[in-house]
Formats: C-alpha cells, structure tokens, sequence
C-alpha cells in the first residue's frame, strides 16, 4: 500500500444523514522507515537537549527535592519507607522521589567529575540525563501514537519531533525537579499507547463516517486484556509520580469515542476503573495541598475567567513560543486588575466555536481537546498552591503538547510530501533554534533568575533568589537592595523579610534585622503556615548580639520547639544562660547540642571552654584536641585554649608548643581579638617560667607577646616593663 492519502470523508450535517459507520483505513508500517523515524527524533531531541547535561543544580527547587532532601541525603531502607508512606512538601508523589533516589544511589562519577558549583555531593549530570532519556523516550511514544491514529511514518515523526523540540517543553526537560513532571507524562503517554492496543484490537468505526487512516492489528483477547490492564497499571504508576495525570481518562475518553469509534457507554465501561483512581488522587492531593495558606483565593464565579486567561496564554506561547520563563507572575489577583481579565476568555471560547461549527476534521477537534483536557487540572477552576506565583507555567503544557503534535501530524498526513517538506523542516528548525537557546537560561542560577527579570520585572522570586546569590557572595548591600525589590513587588513574602534580616545582621544592622525577622514570622503564623526553625534561630542571634538576652533565650526555646535535634540552637541557648552567669545550664545545653550533633565541633569548644573554667582540665583536653582534628580552620583558637590549659596544670613544655603554634598562625592569619588574647596566654605563661628559674624562656615569650600588641599601647608598656623586671635579677618582684 502507498503512502499517498486521500481526503477525509465529511458529511453535511445541514442536508445529508449520517453515512454508515465506515471502519478505518489501516495501514501498511514499513519497518525501515519506522526505524529511520525514530532515529531522527531520537537525534533531534538529544542535539537540542544535550547540553542540559553540563548545567548546574538550581536553587528554584531542586535543593528542596534533591540536594538538600533528608530522604536522599543518604538514600536508605527507611528513607524508601518514608517516601512510600508519606507527602514530601505537600505532595505524594512516591514513584518520582524513588527516581531522585535510584538516581542518588548511582555513583556519582559515573559519568565523569562533578565540576558544577552547587557545592553538592550530588552529580547534577546523572539528573540532567535522567531528564534526558525521560524526554526522549515520550517522543517515541508520542511517534507511536502518532503513527497508530494517523498512519503516515513521515507525519508522525514529524509530529513527535515537534513534540520534543518545542520551546515550552525546555522548563520539563532543563528543570531536574520536574523530573516528576517528565516521570508522570512518560508513563502516562505509556498508558495511553497501551489502551489504544487494546481498543483497536476490539474492532472499531468512525460514526461521523470519516476516514481514518489508523494503524491496526489483530491480537489475540489474551493480548488485548494484557493490554487493557498494563493500560491500567501505567496510569496508576503516572498518578503516583505526579497527580497532573488525572487528564489521561478525559484525553482516552475523546480519542476512543471520536476517533477509534467506540460509543460512550463502551468506553464509560473500560474507563470507570481509571476514573475512580483519579478521584482518589485528585482528593488525596487536595487535602494535602490546603488553599488556607494562599495568599489570594479567586471567588468560584472568577475562576472560569481566569482559565479563560490561562488557557488563551498557552495558546499564545504554544503558537509564538518567545518570551518564555520560569515565572510569569500572572497570578489571578494581578491578571484580574487588567482589562485583559474581561476580555481573554473570548480566545478560547472563539476557537472552540470555529472547531465545534466550521471544522469538521475530527483530527483537529480531538487534538484541540486533548490539549484542552491536559491542562484542565492547572487552569485555576480549583485553586493550587503554584498560584502564588502564577497560574501559568510552561511545564504545565508538556502532556497537552500530545494534542499539538497529533495536530501537526494531521495536518502533514493531508498534504503531499513534496510540497510539505521544505516547510515543515524550516519550521521545527526553527524549534529547535529557540529550544537550544531558551535552555541556555537553565544553565545556571544566575542565567535563570536574570532571564526570570528580564521577562517578567515583577517577579519577586527571581529578585529574591538573586539576592540569595548575593548573600552567598557577600554583597551584603547588593543582596539588601535585591530583598528590599522582592519586599516592594510582593510585601507579604515572608522568605524575603528572613532574608533580607539575614543581609542586614551581616552587615551589622541586627536591629534592622530584628524587625524583619519579626516581620517574615508574623505574616507566616498569620497565614497558618509553619515557621521555620532557621527563623527563629537568626532572630534569637540577632536578639543576642545587642544584648536582649531575655528575647533571645525565648526564639531559641521556639526554634528547639520546631525542631528539636537542632544542634545550633542548643548551642545558643547555652551561649545566652553562660552571658547570664548560668554556667550549669549553659553547661548543659552544650552536653545537649553534642548528643543530638556529635561532631558539632563548636559546641565541643564551648563545652570545653566551661570545663577550663571548672578546673576539669582532661575532659577539656579530650575535647579540644577532637575539635583540633574536626576543625583545622579553628586551629588558632583551639591551640591558644590547649596552651592555657597545659599552663594551668603546669605543663609548661606543652604549653609552649601549643601557644608556638597558634602565634606562627595568628601571625600570617593577622585576627587582632585573638592575638590580644595571645599576647595575655605569653604574659601570663612568662611568670610561670620564671617563677620556675628559666629566665630566658619567659624572657622569649614576653617577646613574642610584645610583637601580637600595637606599639606604644598599654599591654605594650605593661610587657616591656615586665621583661626589664625579668632582666634585672637582683630587683624583687611581686608573684
């Protein structure tokens, strides 16, 4: 059989009755041409995507579910228990944080050194390509459902690729965390590849009376329950990596009643199974996903225009896919200030007229519906927690594309091949162009926020994200203006108080700094939502520093309340009672910080810090010779302790060692607090040197306390004056 193709068969609906159920033209798959097919979008998507492998873990959520997840931070047994028997961040989503873990547990230099500057364990590479092979292997089941419903190998293929190198699909593929995105639309697209197996293999017809030129095959009723339940069993495992999958019942239900023929109440029939599982998840996702904490809930009698606006965006970026990003700020309160708001739901609203009235290719109606349907579930009819941020997003559009690519495909498999090829390789050129380039914006942190403002002004999560980036740096002044601009767009951020707090107690403004800490935990126990820890620690610190001793021994209890084993609290805690003059319960709270962290190297210096005071000399040598080999960088400090420590117990020989070392490093490393603390270390030793006969010793460190001291100062004088006593034999002297 050819491949040339006759047009559809249409009937009037004004004047001629319905024709006779006409089954569909099968095809003939030519093997060769299959494989070359799927070579090509093979070779397409990895050209365009390819470079995703060499980009960086990114702080837009991949800390939260990957580098700094606690469930994969080792991947253990009772990590897998808790990801199977638990939400993670509000969504249970099982199967994907499986992925993340089977993707952690590789080696990490399996595919070479990790060279990004995420400062992770984690090779960023591994995830990339994960993403990758995802991405790649929904293009070939697209092609296969291509191929089925059109059966044009060229048309398919065609479709498939521009599946794959669209532009929107860029945040899916460049963005590790929606590897569950990706995860779901794979086994989804599994799913859906499945079923259509096993309807085709029960015989179908086309009421409308129009051709279509399907691929089918006659298989066995054994093969074809085989079919229906791995159909089953895909959909389950697609709505455990991510909830979005509800869709794929609605898209099935269209595909089996306009285009395989089967009636609605068949297809009801094989669907109900599926329809009761996406219930399920679709309720279980929403008593996870609480509205209470949003900082804007549309009015019910608003949603249907704010889906109106949604769903003409996606049209608009599918159609000129430029200016893409990963925030487009169009949350509804902004979108219902414009007139835009009114008037963008006539869009949709137009086109399903001319689809519904003026078209009568199936193809195209169903492919505009499966569109449709795909989005259904993030246009805003039910409020989501992404809201906040924007109703839209281009992730949200990577299933829906299945409708434009089987729009493309139709399209090709109407047209003569000579005519169509030229343009259709202009045009996915063209894709792939904008692709290559839009994933460059994913690189890196800096790329993405950067491109995030450029596109949208107001997004206050690329300013604040940037002015992370800036506090790592410590460009404390930059990192405050970016905060203070996050603060202007959006002045009910929590996260940007805490962090603009952060720059100000840096930089040594804690007062400042109080007020916005304050700030970012009112408007969070406001909205219900939990206060982090970490808040309450910087507040008490900041509370510490300027002597609020009562407030700071307060937010240190709330941040042991919200997280009880944290170690840095603890540690406070015991620093605020010893500022009191409690030493038992500072004491304590020290003891504390080291059960819950036992390699908490600075509660071990503080810890043995108390015990010099209590003349528990060992212990307090125990502990600071196991910090001295946790924390070389404290080494100084640690020294300087041990040598008075050895002084104290008359240990001179070692005392000095210790104090040599630490002045050998004081001198290059020039910390003038803890050189003035050295220079009181020899004083002090130089009296027990020569209270001991040696002279000469105690002679030698009064000089090197002499060169930690500015000349002409007081302790200056007071060493000059003790060295001519130690000079000077005959003169008596007070011990």
């Amino acid at each position: 059989m050819t491949n040339e193709h006759s047009d559809s068969v249409e009937t009037k609906a004004s004047s001629v009755a319905p024709a006779k159920a006409t089954p569909p033209v099968a095809t003939t798959v030519r093997p060769a041409r299959k494989v070359c097919c799927l070579l090509a979008i093979v070779i397409a998507t990895t050209v365009v995507f390819g470079q995703v492998a060499w980009h960086d873990f990114l702080t837009w959520d991949d800390d939260v579910h990957v580098t700094s997840n606690p469930l994969l931070n080792p991947v253990s047994a009772a990590s897998l228990k808790t990801i199977w028997s638990a939400p993670y961040e509000g969504l249970y989503v099982p199967l994907s944080y499986t992925f993340f873990a089977a993707e952690a547990s590789l080696p990490q230099d399996l595919l070479g050194a990790n060279t990004t500057a995420s400062g992770s364990h984690l090779n960023p590479r591994l995830f990339h390509i994960g993403n990758l092979a995802l991405h790649v292997i929904c293009g070939v089941l697209v092609f296969l459902i291509l191929l089925q419903l059109v059966g044009d190998e060229f048309a398919a293929c065609c479709g498939a690729i521009a599946f794959c190198v669209h532009p929107v699909q860029v945040e899916a593929v460049a963005w590790i965390s929606e590897s569950r995105g990706l995860l779901a639309a794979c086994l989804s697209l599994l799913s859906i590849r499945s079923y259509l197996k096993f309807a085709t293999s029960e015989g179908v017809s086309t009421p409308s009376g129009e051709v279509i030129r399907a691929t089918t095959e006659v298989r066995s009723p054994r093969f074809s329950r085989l079919d229906y339940v791995l159909a089953m069993l895909w959909f389950f495992l697609a709505l455990l990596a991510k909830p979005t999958a509800v869709a794929v019942p609605l898209i099935l239900a269209v595909i089996d009643t306009n285009l395989l023929g089967r009636s609605w109440k068949r297809s009801a029939t094989s669907l109900a199974g599926w329809l009761v599982l996406a219930a399920v998840f679709a309720v279980v996702t929403k008593s996870e996903q609480s509205t209470a904490t949003m900082a804007f809930i549309p009015s019910i009698w608003t949603r249907p225009l704010i889906a109106g606006d949604a769903l003409a965006f996606y049209l608009l970026k599918v159609t000129v896919p430029m200016g893409l990003a990963f925030d487009y700020g169009r949350t509804p309160a902004r979108v219902m200030e414009t007139f835009w708001f009114y008037v963008a739901w006539t869009i949709p609203v137009a086109l399903f007229l001319i689809v519904r009235f003026r078209i009568r290719h199936a193809m195209t109606k169903v492919s505009l519906v499966i569109f449709f349907a795909g989005l259904l579930p993030v246009l805003g009819f039910v409020a989501f927690g992404f809201q906040d941020i924007s109703t839209v997003a281009d992730r949200y559009l990577y299933l829906p594309m299945l409708g434009v690519s089987l729009i493309v495909a139709a399209m090709l498999s109407r047209i003569q091949h000579a005519v169509k090829i030229p343009g259709i390789v202009v045009c996915l050129l063209l894709l792939a162009i904008l692709s290559g380039r839009q994933a460059r914006y994913w690189q890196d942190n800096s790329s993405l926020y950067a491109r995030g403002l450029a596109v949208n002004p107001q997004s206050f999560v690329a300013c604040n994200n940037l002015g992370n980036l800036l506090l790592k740096k410590n460009q404390l002044d930059q990192a405050a203006a970016m905060f203070s601009r996050a603060l202007v767009i959006k002045p009910s951020h929590a996260t940007s108080h805490y962090n603009l707090g952060l720059a100000l107690t840096r930089n040594g403004q804690p007062e400042a700094a109080i007020r916005e800490f304050r700030q970012g935990i009112t408007i969070l126990q406001v909205r219900g939502m939990a206060v982090k820890a970490e808040m309450y620690f910087d507040l008490a610190v900041s509370l510490e520093k300027i002597g609020r001793l009562d407030d700071a021994e307060t937010q240190y209890r709330n941040a042991l309340d919200a997280a009880p084993a944290m170690a840095r609290a603890r540690l406070g805690l015991g620093n605020v009672y010893y500022a009191m003059g409690n030493a038992d319960s500072a004491g304590t709270q020290f003891r504390r910080a080291l059960k819950a962290q036992p390699d908490f190297t600075a509660a071990k210096i503080r810890l043995a810090d108390m015990l010099l005071i209590e003349k528990a000399y060992p212990e307090a040598i125990q502990l600071y010779n196991s910090a001295l080999q946790e924390r070389p960088e404290d080494m100084p400090r640690i020294q300087l302790n041990l040598g008075i420590v050895f002084s104290l117990m008359g240990q001179l020989d070692d005392a000095v060692a210790q104090l040599d070392d630490a002045h050998a490093m004081l001198e290059r490393e020039r910390n003038s607090e803890m050189a003035s603390q050295l220079a009181r270390a020899w004083f002090e030793l130089s009296d027990q040197l020569h209270f001991q006969g040696d002279v000469t010793e105690a002679i030698a460190c009064l000089q090197k306390a002499l060169r930690l001291v500015p000349a002409d100062s007081v302790p200056a004088h007071e060493i000059q004056k003790r060295a001519t006593e130690f000079a000077t034999p005959d003169q008596p002297r007070k011990q």
